[in-house]
């Protein structure tokens, strides 16, 4: 749903695959998360919690040796960090990607949530 921009059902089921993933050992399948994430919130302009949670998708698949060049998002990711350092600033984005990928799995699993129930909250 984040790839075809229905930001909407994206984000019910990020919360849902992101609440099973709180609860599951392992690092399979939260960085995909976390990036979808991040490209849900960047849609809706919250560029910094989005710069954020791709520092950690980043951190997360470094730490598991995953390379996230060939996913089917990468061409979005691409444009949207063009649109996220234009918009932040280029130092301001880099500070936020330092600052997402110092979060452990589970600090950054609990801030994307926090981050669609706040978007959630702000809609209300």
């Amino acid at each position: 749903a984040t790839v075809t921009a229905a930001h909407d059902r994206a984000a019910e089921y990020l919360v849902e695959v992101l609440m099973l993933l709180r609860r599951m050992a392992g690092h399979a399948w939260v960085a995909d998360a976390v990036e979808m994430t991040a490209l849900a919130l960047g849609a809706r302009g919250r560029h910094r919690p989005a710069a954020r949670l791709l520092g950690a998708c980043d951190a997360l698949r470094d730490a598991s040796g995953e390379a996230g060049e060939v996913r089917a998002v990468h061409s979005r990711r691409t444009s949207y960090q063009d649109e996220a350092a234009s918009a932040l600033g280029p130092a301001r984005f880099g500070e936020e990607r330092r600052r997402g990928a110092l979060l452990s799995r589970d600090e950054a699993v609990r801030e994307a949530l926090a981050e669609h129930h706040h978007t959630a909250a702000a809609q209300a």
